[in-house]
């Protein structure tokens, strides 16, 4: 930076953010989207997600599934896998995808207010919740208000330098 200002701190050096701001954040779009899916047709459940080549009904068990997981589940969950993320995920989508639509609203909702989460920073918390919202959100077409907050965390964490 130009006239000797300090850089702003990496990502992985803390964040002006607490926890409780981040929490709130998440909850605020992740009790938005069940509102969104829970009228689905059967047809609108199997479009496809951009995430990863999934359904919508499988990006919203993801969303799910990542809400519940913590480092304690997380590592074993891995280890299970071969250490395979892609294996471990698709495992973890499995369950909340078997029956009815509905099952899969239930799973989420059940995961609404969680405050664990998986290990890695919790800055990426927001962004994780809003994208894959809008994996869900947009090949469907609907269209959804972020809050500025959320998305503003989420442009600071991918924008920050990481020397």
């Amino acid at each position: 930076m130009c006239g000797g200002a300090a850089r702003p701190s990496p990502w992985w050096h803390g964040s002006t953010a607490t926890r409780s701001d981040l929490s709130d954040l998440v909850h605020t779009e992740r009790r938005a989207l069940p509102a969104d899916v829970r009228d689905l047709t059967t047809e609108q459940w199997t479009v496809e997600s951009p995430y990863a080549g999934r359904s919508v009904r499988d990006t919203s068990a993801h969303t799910a599934a990542t809400a519940r997981t913590t480092p304690p589940l997380f590592f074993p969950g891995t280890a299970r896998a071969g250490f395979r993320f892609e294996v471990m995920t698709a495992r973890e989508v499995a369950a909340p995808t078997v029956g009815e639509p509905a099952a899969t609203v239930a799973a989420f909702e059940a995961e609404l207010d969680r405050v664990r989460h998986p290990p890695g920073p919790t800055d990426t918390r927001p962004g994780e919740t809003a994208v894959h919202a809008e994996d869900i959100r947009r090949p469907l077409g609907i269209t959804h208000a972020h809050p500025p907050r959320a998305l503003t965390r989420c442009a600071d964490l991918h924008l920050r330098p990481t020397s």
